[in-house]
Formats: C-alpha cells, sequence, structure tokens
C-alpha cells in the first residue's frame, strides 16, 4: 500500500499503476486526455483540409463540389470523426 498526498493506493507495478491511479483522482488525467483529443482532431483536421486541396487542385470545379461533399461526409462530424467522438464519449462513460 502507497500513500501519495493523502491516497491510499494499491499497487502491483508502482510507477505505471499508482501514478494512473493518482493522476485520475486528482483530475490531471482528465486535463491530459482533453489536450490530447484536441491534438488529435487538429491534426485529423489538417489532413482533411490537405485532402481537399488535393482534390479541388486535381479536378473542375463542379466535381470537386460533389468530391467535397462526398469526402466531408465520409470524414466529417457525419462519418468517420463523428464515429470516433461517439466510440470515445461510449468509453469514457464506460470507465466513470
Amino acid at each position: 500500500m502507497l500513500k501519495i498526498k493523502g491516497l491510499k493506493i494499491g499497487c502491483v507495478v508502482f510507477r505505471k499503476h499508482c501514478l494512473k491511479h493518482y493522476a485520475k483522482q486528482s483530475g490531471i488525467l482528465k486535463t491530459m486526455e482533453k489536450e490530447l483529443l484536441e491534438n488529435i482532431f487538429k491534426i485529423y483536421d489538417e489532413a482533411k483540409n490537405r485532402i481537399l486541396l488535393y482534390v479541388e487542385a486535381s479536378v473542375p470545379e463542379g466535381q470537386f463540389k460533389a468530391l467535397r461533399k462526398l469526402i466531408l461526409d465520409e470524414l466529417g462530424l457525419s462519418g468517420a470523426e463523428g464515429k470516433i467522438k461517439q466510440f470515445l464519449e461510449k468509453d469514457r462513460a464506460g470507465k466513470s
């Protein structure tokens, strides 16, 4: 049993197990998780925008509008991005 700032934590593996629980109880983990998710979705958005630029440079304007809609339907909030966010929300709710 280990005591960190008033928290009693039973440990199997000291570094990973105890620090993870301490971070979770102190709220550090939620802040880190939020920053991590923001960075992941920022990278995802940048990649989406680059894909749209490549498509725009490659096809006529009329085709671009149609392709843009299809790409955003697949990768945007109504597609993969939305599914990822739903999965993460369910996962977070299950861990609470």
